[in-house]
């Protein structure tokens, strides 16, 4: 398999899996934290996914907390 296609297939992966669910009280207490996190320079994106330990590349990597906030709560927030 080439270097390509492992990416690909790894990618596929990925996105095919269901995402983690918590609840909103559950988020909230977690947004609280986040403050800090912000603080030391972490993305609320980052700080969600390194506190869930949810791996979510999208998510991660967003610098917008605002979409981040929107993206988490349609697909996190059970």
């Amino acid at each position: 398999m080439t270097a390509w296609a492992n990416i690909v297939n790894q990618l596929s992966i990925q996105e095919s899996t269901k995402p983690k669910r918590i609840t909103l009280e559950q988020y909230e207490d977690w947004r609280k934290d986040a403050i800090f996190d912000g603080l030391r320079g972490i993305r609320f994106g980052q700080s969600f996914c390194n506190s869930f330990d949810i791996t979510d590349n999208i998510l991660f990597f967003t610098l917008n907390h605002v979409d981040a906030d929107e993206y988490i709560r349609r697909l996190y927030i059970a």
